[in-house]
C-alpha cells in the first residue's frame, strides 16, 4: 500500500479534540495505531477511576471516527500502550 507524503503545506485536522470523540471525558493518556487495520487505540482514565486504576480503551477509524471502547479496571496508569497484529489478522 503506497502512503501519501505529508503536505505541511495544508493545516491540520485535529481529529481526537471533537466533542465526544472519546468514550470518557477525560484527557486521553496514550495512543497506539494499528496501521494493517488503520485503526486508532486511545487509553485515557475513566471518570473517577484514577485511584482504582480504571482505565477505558477507545478505538476509532483513522478519521477520528469512534467505532467502540472496553473498560479496563484496575489495570493502572495508561503509559503507554502498543498494538500487535497476530498472525491470522487479529489485534
Amino acid at each position: 500500500m503506497a502512503v501519501a507524503p505529508i503536505d505541511l503545506s495544508v493545516p491540520a485536522v485535529r481529529r481526537l479534540w471533537r466533542k465526544g470523540t472519546l468514550h470518557e471525558p477525560t484527557v486521553l493518556q496514550s495512543f497506539a495505531f494499528d496501521e494493517v487495520h488503520q485503526r486508532l487505540y486511545v487509553l485515557q482514565l475513566r471518570s473517577g477511576g484514577a485511584d482504582a486504576g480504571n482505565l477505558c480503551l477507545n478505538q476509532l477509524d483513522y478519521a477520528g471516527e469512534p467505532l467502540g471502547h472496553m473498560h479496563l479496571q484496575g489495570f493502572g496508569h495508561g503509559v503507554g500502550m502498543g498494538v500487535q497484529n497476530t498472525a491470522d489478522g487479529d489485534v
